[in-house]
């Protein structure tokens, strides 16, 4: 600690004076291009704090970039409820900046915020123009560097410790002035309390000229004033040394234009991305830009020549609604090297997004069909508040966007309006279920949040009978010494499915398997026709059967043709008996010749 007798400055030049002698007699034991030790963390003010030194970087935590923001942090942690002694009360903790010949640039203040508990606060250092500083880190522990061949001259800040006036600070009385209201002997006072010390430095373009393939160091160091009666700074436990991945041969990093960028959905066509890169002169270079997993091309001459690269790429395929989107840069060259980089889009939605609805088929609805089908019609609705024109898309299954309806007009913004259309698909679909999802898009880019969709239940094409009456009914005649004639009191109900469309590939065909009988009693000479307009054909004197004619009567039904002119007809001679006859039919669907 301080004492009255000795300032502050006198006591640094008289450690180290002793420090310097101690060298030039014991040179052996020192190394000529090393500090004592090298270690991130360790535990220092006798014990009773933790240290640790690291660093984080916003781009690839593998290598490192030009552009790239490092936030360096030492974290002090109390280790138990025990005061420091009072011998701690000018005990330091002496952040130690990089200096900017390794290409290393600092950004703004540093930072001392203290944690106890669920509170926490913000913490001063010594200010920067007090001498207390420039003997402490300029003149003190540069001294330090200067023996121990660092090639580098260190500026820094540290925490405050206890000065007097008796300590002949000729700025003790000048503003600001000295305070050990946030020195750590007086913070650090309960277990767990955590003081965390942070500064930011962006690497500049001099890192590649000087530091490729090297290793970054960042130190912080205890001044302990407890040691060696007057105070040093501990160099065995308390000198702290974090190290970066150096410089590769590649880089690449995105600006921080391109990384805060807050776009509207609809620019999503239209997105600038924008930043620095480095390679390999020898090396041949592939660029690769990826957004939510997808690949999009690189525009050609986007990387120049001077280290930057600059692009315009169209990620609306991938933006339809209000999200954050990763996009990621990559270099990779046929040396093996590879660098990257992400970038977070905040994409908004400012307009109102379209809607749609299924009028028919209705939502969820599973619609039937078969493996000859080619289209199944559709009506929609779709709403847009705010835009004048819509587009109507639809996805089968998980296959690419079809258009509908490309550019419709929006004649009354906010309310409904009804599409009448169809989809079709050019090749059969598998048998089984299928999906189609429809959507709406709005002219500024803006799609439906919500789509809408309907299932197709895909079955094997079907040709055969559909009804076919049970009996065919002639009315009562009364027997006669003449040939009586008469007609089905209804037409005869035959109808036959063909999913396929195509009633040249069958015929329907009739026969007649049994004589007309009523008990044990034959209806003789009896004849069942069928009469068309050209002709009356005998179906009971043709064993093979007949041909008869047919209609489409729905999209995948035939009926049997039945009118005036195209009937059955019965024809039964004189000379028989009283009786209920009948006979059997045989209905079939046979290949066309």
């Amino acid at each position: 600690m301080l004492r009255k007798e000795r300032k502050v400055f006198y006591r640094f030049i008289f450690l180290l004076g002793l420090f310097l002698l101690g060298i030039l007699f014991n040179s052996q034991q020192v190394s000529a291009a090393d500090w004592p030790t090298n270690e991130s963390e360790s535990d220092i003010l006798g014990g009773h704090v933790h240290a640790k030194l690291m660093f984080e970087k916003d781009h690839s935590q593998e290598y490192t970039a030009v552009g790239d923001t490092v936030t360096v942090t030492t974290e002090l942690t109390k280790l138990d409820d025990i005061p420091l002694d009072e011998s701690y009360d000018q005990s330091s903790m002496v952040i130690l900046y990089p200096n900017v010949e390794q290409g290393l640039e600092l950004i703004g203040q540093p930072t001392y915020m203290i944690k106890n508990g669920n509170a926490t606060n913000t913490g001063e250092f010594v200010p920067d123009e007090k001498i207390l500083t420039q003997n402490v880190i300029d003149m003190g522990f540069n001294m330090y560097a200067d023996l121990y061949k660092d090639p580098f001259h260190y500026t820094g800040v540290m925490t405050p410790i206890k000065v007097k006036e008796t300590d002949d600070l000729d700025d003790f009385n000048q503003d600001p002035r000295y305070s050990d209201t946030f020195s750590l002997k007086n913070i650090l006072v309960n277990k767990g309390t955590v003081v965390t010390l942070s500064y930011q430095v962006r690497v500049t373009q001099k890192a590649v000229d000087v530091n490729v393939g090297k290793l970054f160091s960042f130190h912080s160091v205890i001044y302990d004033s407890s040691l060696n009666g007057t105070g040093d700074y501990d160099l065995t436990n308390g000198f702290l040394t974090a190290e970066m991945p150096g410089i590769q041969a590649m880089g690449v990093a995105f600006d921080q234009q391109s990384k805060n960028q807050l776009l509207d959905v609809k620019d999503a066509k239209a997105v600038h991305l924008s930043g620095t890169w480095h390679d390999d002169p020898t090396a041949k270079v592939t660029q690769t830009l990826t957004a939510n997993g997808k690949d999009f091309q690189v525009p050609q001459n986007s990387f120049k020549d001077d280290g930057t690269f600059d692009m315009t790429v169209d990620l609306s395929s991938i933006v339809t609604k209000a999200a954050e989107v990763p996009v990621t840069i990559k270099l990779e060259d046929d040396h093996g090297q590879s660098a990257s980089d992400t970038a977070t889009l905040n994409f908004q939605q400012t307009n109102v997004a379209p809607e749609v609805q299924l009028v028919a088929p209705a939502e969820g609805e599973v619609v039937n069909s078969y493996s000859s089908t080619r289209e199944i019609p559709i009506q929609l609705k779709w709403k847009d508040d705010d835009s004048e024109q819509v587009t109507l898309s639809y996805i089968l299954d998980s296959g690419s966007e079809i258009i509908l309806a490309k550019d419709l007009a929006n004649p009354t913004p906010g309310e409904w309006q009804t599409y009448d259309g169809k989809i079709n698909w050019a090749e059969a679909l598998a048998i089984g279920m299928h999906h189609a999802a429809f959507d709406v898009e709005d002219s500024d880019g803006a799609k439906a949040s919500k789509t809408t969709e309907f299932s197709i239940n895909v079955q094997p094409d079907i040709l055969g009978f559909k009804t076919v009456g049970q009996e065919m009914i002639f009315p009562e005649m009364y027997i006669s010494n003449r040939l009586l004639q008469s007609s089905p009191e209804t037409g005869e109900n035959v109808v036959i499915t063909d999913t396929l469309n195509d009633p040249n590939l069958w015929r329907l065909t009739v026969k007649q398997t049994s004589d007309f009988t009523s008990g044990a009693k034959t209806l003789k000479g009896a004849e069942l026709s069928f009469v068309s307009e050209t002709q009356t054909a005998s179906i009971t004197n043709n064993p093979d059967g007949i041909i008869l004619p047919v209609e489409q009567a729905t999209t995948n039904d035939y009926s049997l043709i039945q009118n005036e002119k195209n009937h059955f007809q019965l024809n039964i001679p004189s000379g028989n008996l009283t009786g209920n006859y009948s006979a059997d039919l045989e209905w079939t669907i046979v290949a066309a010749p």
